[in-house]
């Protein structure tokens, strides 16, 4: 990371210019980060996954990729109960 980048970030979380960052501001803000990354990761797997152009995969598919991303299987069955009002078993 470039000393611009740092003085950036730094800019951006200390916008009352104290000289201090709050440290929840801080976490929330790698939290925000990481998912984000992680979101875009799951983003392009699943699009590599999607050989055929079906602009989906399988709920099986869905199963294996998401263990690589260690998301738990129950997870999984809770959030297509919630958002489908489906059992993925």
């Amino acid at each position: 990371m470039l000393q611009r980048e740092f003085d950036l970030i730094v800019k951006e979380l200390d916008v009352k210019e104290t000289g201090k960052i709050n440290h929840k501001v801080f976490l929330n803000e790698v939290y925000i980060t990481k998912m984000f990354l992680k979101e875009l990761q799951l983003y392009n797997t699943l699009q590599e996954a999607d050989t055929e152009g079906r602009g989906g995969v399988t709920i099986a598919e869905m199963k294996q990729i998401l263990a690589e991303f260690q998301f738990p299987e129950e997870a999984l069955g809770a959030a297509f109960q919630a958002m489908l009002k489906a059992d993925i078993n």
